[in-house]
């Protein structure tokens, strides 16, 4: 669709309804995929550099890196 956001904003914390398994596990499941977006540079970022330390050669730059 021209213009959809997937998967859109949040939604609110409705209070009205009880808190029940799947509520909690809903709750659970976007606090689970907000961190993993937090860690996603970091986790690239350690995927670059374990592929290059094979390939760096000089000691210096290596205990840089």
């Amino acid at each position: 669709m021209y213009g959809g956001n997937f998967p859109g904003p949040t939604m609110p914390i409705d209070r009205s309804v009880d808190r029940n398994i799947l509520v909690l596990l809903g709750s659970y499941l976007c606090a689970l995929n907000l961190q993993f977006s937090r860690m996603a540079p970091l986790m690239q970022r350690c995927g670059d550099l374990m592929q290059k330390e094979a390939l760096i050669t000089n000691e210096a730059e290596r205990k840089l890196t």
